[in-house]
């Protein structure tokens, strides 16, 4: 799951003895946890994931989802609960898709309050079409007749008749390229550039963004790294949290858990595609084979 990169900053480290020790000085009100990579791959649960969470639960832990998936946050719920998680344990869940649904709902933010209703649509194929219901847009197949292009997948183009059809990443970038001719603005639903499926990696729509700017596109991204208010509108607006929760002075983003279940280590610092000028606060499994796309990160960078 990386994305775009931010600048440095000082590293500091700190060894626990595991969650328990943290979850038993109840300091934070809210826990961040990211979901493919940290909880699950994608096909099944991490061993020990759906366990510690219940544990967690026990100490009054708030938790929530925050993931960059270009899914709403309705259907993670449903995700995580074929995995056999018990929902019940969130108090709510933040994606980038819902993110990018809300604000092209609203269109109260004036880069959004800009954009036409017409769109080239590149969305999912085999991994499932992204619905467009409810936000009045019109999917277009020719890039003359599209205001915007809207990046939930890597895997199609959605059609005028609400099917997706099966393009190579090679493909979509050609229509990118015709797009940035035409000066039109790209709304990216997941910044993410791959992200692991059953310990491979899959390309994400992150990794079409970037081209798009390298072509001298302009660019929208949607969810982490993000501006907190971002996430902000997401917790006071769309997810509905418990009001204790949503108000509380510590919900400045100081914290967020890559929770894994066992040989942890703790890390002041995290891959690119999470927050910026921000206290993150990141768990590691020791297992490299359970996270190649971290430990691939480590690893080009030295860490």
């Amino acid at each position: 799951m990386m994305g775009r990169s931010f600048s440095s900053m000082p590293i500091e480290f700190q060894t626990i003895n595991g969650l328990q020790q943290l979850a038993e000085t109840r300091r934070f009100k809210a826990w961040f946890l990211d979901q493919f990579g940290v909880l699950h791959d994608g096909k099944q649960p991490y061993p020990g994931a759906i366990s510690t969470l219940e544990k967690l639960a026990n100490y009054g832990t708030k938790m929530v989802i925050i993931s960059n998936s270009s899914r709403r946050a309705s259907t993670t719920f449903d995700k995580l609960r074929s995995l056999g998680f018990d929902t019940s344990l969130f108090v709510g869940a933040i994606t980038s898709g819902e993110l990018a649904h809300e604000y092209l709902l609203r269109r109260d933010d004036p880069w959004f309050t800009r954009l036409g209703r017409s769109c080239i649509h590149m969305t999912w194929n085999d991994r499932g079409a992204i619905s467009l219901e409810g936000l009045d847009l019109q999917v277009v197949d020719n890039v003359e007749e599209a205001e915007f292009i809207l990046a939930h997948g890597t895997e199609a183009l959605g059609l005028p008749s609400g099917a997706a059809l099966s393009m190579m990443l090679e493909d979509l970038e050609k229509i990118l390229e015709q797009c940035v001719a035409k000066k039109i603005p790209m709304v990216v639903a997941n910044p993410d550039f791959v992200t692991v499926e059953a310990r491979a990696l899959r390309v994400m729509p992150g990794t079409l963004a970037a081209t798009y700017e390298k072509l001298g596109g302009e660019v929208k991204w949607m969810g982490k790294p993000g501006e907190g208010s971002l996430l902000l509108l997401s917790l006071e607006g769309s997810m509905q949290l418990n009001s204790d929760l949503v108000n509380s002075e510590k919900l400045q983003i100081t914290l967020l858990f890559m929770l894994l279940p066992r040989n942890t280590r703790l890390i002041q610092h995290m891959c690119s595609h999470h927050l910026h000028g921000s206290l993150i606060i990141v768990f590691l499994c020791g297992s490299e084979a359970q996270l190649p796309i971290h430990s691939q990160y480590m690893e080009e960078h030295r860490f």
